[in-house]
């Protein structure tokens, strides 16, 4: 979520929520918006007017359906499998002239329809507690499925009938309860709500800088054994230069074994002065699967079909210190960033193994970030860019 120019790791405060409650993380969907209508914007073409390492922003068209369960379920009797990818590609509510859901960050209904009829059957109870104009609610009524909502702005209540009884005339089914009218210390309508990222509670001790300072660093997180290297992690973070960015590769599937959090992993990272500057969802074929048991009879197995690559930088660069030279030495071919589309947070390799794909990845970042003559640190075997000339500091496990 941007606010005011910062962003933050919203996903990570949410996944670490729920967990210290008790609910179980069983795995991601991506929500990938269409490209049909998506042209360069003014982020990502920052790139087209300086086409030179470290001015890279993509434009952002994914989202993520995190999915928890609260205690596991007893396997049940008669399970029969549903494959479902686990990359969704739905078109977004687009911003047509007079829509329903003006100024409402909405949903396309195919959203929750999809996810209601994977985890739920005919009669069950779903609940929206940010309801906004009603897009849960309408879809659990179409598939006969009661619903709960809880929305704070009362302006929206006209709204959520309107989407509702469009396709049902009994208004009895819906009930509104107003829960703000009498009540104090009620955040208002018009009181605007402030975000903070928390720090987790746990310190880290700071290792001494490496004599080598890396320009780029790409790091591996999908490899288990690097789950609870903090000590050696650290140790990268000091060695990169301020003003340079760090990439991490991280599998939502192999995280789940290793114990490399992303929330732990983006706390570390923001007390060591990084800042979360973007994400790159890659596409791969197939490799893996993960199941979800529900309490439906049904268990459902996803095909895994991506990793994700976290962008964060140290500090602010200078960009004045590179001569317009050195720039023009390492000029990024923009017939290429536009023909293979770089300038998107989503990098289809559809048709590649993820080993395959990963050097494909790594040339992109390497052109992307990292100037001629500069040093790249990385815990990976192999790092190929035909592109740029630059001295490899391999980072390996002390174990």
């Amino acid at each position: 979520m941007l606010i005011k120019g910062v962003k933050y790791p919203i996903i990570s405060d949410v996944t670490k929520i729920l967990t210290n409650l008790g609910y179980i993380f069983l795995g991601r969907v991506v929500w990938k918006k269409p490209e049909g209508y998506i042209r360069i914007s003014r982020r990502s073409g920052v790139l087209i007017q300086h086409p030179y390492p470290m001015y890279f922003y993509p434009d952002n068209l994914i989202e993520n359906i995190v999915i928890f369960q609260k205690g596991l379920l007893i396997e049940p009797k008669e399970s029969k499998f549903v494959t479902n990818i686990d990359i969704w590609e739905i078109t977004n509510v687009l911003p047509f002239k007079n829509r329903l859901e003006l100024d409402i960050a909405a949903f396309p209904e195919e959203l929750p329809n999809q996810l209601i009829k994977l985890f739920t059957t005919r009669g069950g109870w779903i609940c929206d507690p940010f309801l906004g104009s009603g897009t849960t609610m309408k879809s659990a009524f179409q598939l006969k499925r009661n619903c709960v909502g809880v929305e704070i702005k009362n302006s929206l209540v006209k709204t959520i009938r309107k989407k509702i009884f469009e396709h049902s005339s009994n208004e009895k089914e819906l009930q509104i309860y107003s829960l703000l009218e009498k009540q104090e210390n009620t955040a208002s309508e018009n009181e605007q709500l402030k975000l903070s990222y928390i720090f987790n509670s746990q310190k880290f001790s700071i290792s001494k800088p490496s004599d080598q300072e890396i320009h780029l660093a790409i790091l591996d997180l999908r490899n288990k054994q690097w789950g609870t290297q903090k000590s050696q992690i650290q140790e990268i973070f000091n060695s990169i230069k301020s003003g340079r960015i760090l990439i991490v590769y991280y599998d939502v599937i192999e995280g789940k074994k290793n114990g490399t959090k992303t929330s732990d992993f983006m706390d570390l990272l923001l007390q060591h002065g990084f800042k979360f500057r973007d994400k790159i969802t890659i596409k791969h074929l197939p490799e893996l699967y993960w199941e979800v048991n529900t309490n439906v009879n049904t268990t459902i197995r996803f095909q895994h079909a991506f990793f994700e690559a976290y962008i964060f930088q140290k500090g602010k660069f200078d960009y004045s210190i590179k001569t317009q030279e050195e720039k023009d030495e390492n000029i990024i071919d923009l017939k290429l960033f536009q023909r293979e589309k770089w300038f998107l947070s989503f990098w289809d390799f559809s048709n590649c193994k993820r080993v395959e794909c990963d050097l494909q990845v790594n040339s992109r970042f390497i052109q992307l970030f990292l100037y001629n003559g500069e040093t790249l640190g990385t815990n990976l075997e192999d790092v190929k860019c035909n592109e740029r000339i630059f001295t490899t500091q391999y980072l390996k496990n002390k174990n």
